[in-house]
């Protein structure tokens, strides 16, 4: 006759974790490959979304310059993968208030910036002006300014050396700032 052979308690606990173990990683693979699936999807159809219209992915890489409503815009658009044709055309009558479209570029060197200051981000000590020659410039805010307060709508007037974006002539950046006031 054969002998039946007993499992202990703690035998059937640690075949029961085992069969858990490998239900739980089967599980991880099969949502890791969902997610990676849509990651893949949505990278297509952002792509087919910015290939549509000519002037989205120019629309799409200035919007961090409007401020509070362009980082809203970005983060819809990081969430999403497009922007819908209202926040679109929005973000494109923005744009172009702020840049125009003339042939205009950011002088290289150093240079007298007069215009409007469009954002401050004063965690990062930054922030951008359109000046008046229609080149908006990114760059740290100036120390009299910063003592002042600036906030956006504010005028300013600075001298710094400004350096242009490789990508678009009209934007760029400025550093060491100096001479700055409110007008």
């Amino acid at each position: 006759m054969a002998t039946k052979t007993y499992r202990t308690q703690a035998q059937s606990k640690a075949n029961a974790a085992a069969r858990n173990k490998a239900y739980a990683d089967k599980l991880k693979e099969k949502r890791a490959a969902v997610r990676e699936q849509k990651a893949q999807e949505k990278a297509e159809f952002t792509d087919k979304w910015l290939s549509e219209v000519e002037d989205r992915q120019y629309i799409v890489d200035n919007v961090e310059l409007l401020g509070r409503f362009g980082a809203g815009l970005s983060a819809y658009f990081k969430r999403y993968g497009y922007l819908t044709p209202k926040q679109e055309e929005a973000a494109r009558k923005s744009i172009n208030l702020l840049i125009t479209e003339e042939d205009i570029t950011v002088p290289a060197g150093r240079n007298k910036v007069v215009g409007t200051v469009v954002r401050t981000i004063p965690d990062k000590n930054i922030m951008l002006v359109a000046s008046d020659e229609k080149y908006a410039v990114w760059g740290s805010i100036p120390a009299a300014l910063r003592i002042s307060g600036v906030k956006s709508g504010d005028r300013v007037e600075f001298w710094a050396e400004t350096e242009v974006n490789e990508s678009y002539q009209n934007t760029g950046r400025f550093i060491r700032p100096t001479k700055a006031s409110r007008l």
